[in-house]
């Protein structure tokens, strides 16, 4: 039986994926633009000045983020369902972008640790690792979710076997820093 992958005979226009993408992109513009309130808040507890909270706004940011994310997603599967042509290369790219995203957030909740190092705060450390944790976590399987689900969809509804780097790419955009190279395989599997 041959295991090779055949994407489209011709594959579509890739107008769905290139939607999904652009919603991943400005995603990602507002996940960077969201750093600046989550920086005054934090530099609030730290420096304890209770005034200068502003939780709204970043609640706004992260809702904003998470509505980009389910547009794409939705896109990602609508696109794997019509077989357009995948577009993985952009997202390859943005998880390259991501690359700074992820120190400054990382630099960012150690900060918000090291402000609750206060015996009457103490106790919300456990919460703010959590938190900054599954947060962290949400926007790096968000970036490639639509991407997974795409390559998920269009081998069920082909009937295609995957071939073993597709697998390999699939299973490494669910772990943190490996789903840079898991896109990437991805990516190259659609190239061969």
């Amino acid at each position: 039986m041959d295991n090779t992958i055949v994407y489209g005979d011709p594959p579509k226009k890739s107008g769905i994926m290139l939607a999904c993408k652009i919603f991943l992109i400005l995603g990602v513009i507002d996940l960077y633009a969201m750093q600046i309130p989550m920086a005054i808040v934090f530099y609030s507890i730290y420096a304890q000045k209770p005034k200068n909270f502003n939780f709204k706004l970043i609640g706004i940011e992260v809702g904003i983020f998470a509505v980009c994310a389910l547009v794409s997603f939705i896109l990602g599967i609508i696109a794997g369902v019509k077989n357009t042509k995948p577009m993985t290369n952009i997202t390859f790219i943005l998880k390259l972008v991501m690359i700074p995203f992820f120190i400054i957030n990382l630099v960012m909740w150690l900060c918000l640790v090291a402000g609750l190092m206060n015996p009457f705060t103490f106790l919300g450390i456990p919460f703010a690792i959590a938190i900054g944790a599954c947060l962290t976590y949400f926007y790096m399987i968000a970036t490639g979710l639509p991407d997974v689900m795409f390559a998920i969809i269009y081998h069920i509804k082909n009937k295609k076997k995957p071939k073993a780097i597709m697998v390999a790419g699939i299973l490494l955009c669910f772990i943190f820093v490996l789903d840079v190279v898991g896109i990437f395989l991805m990516n190259k599997a659609y190239k061969e």
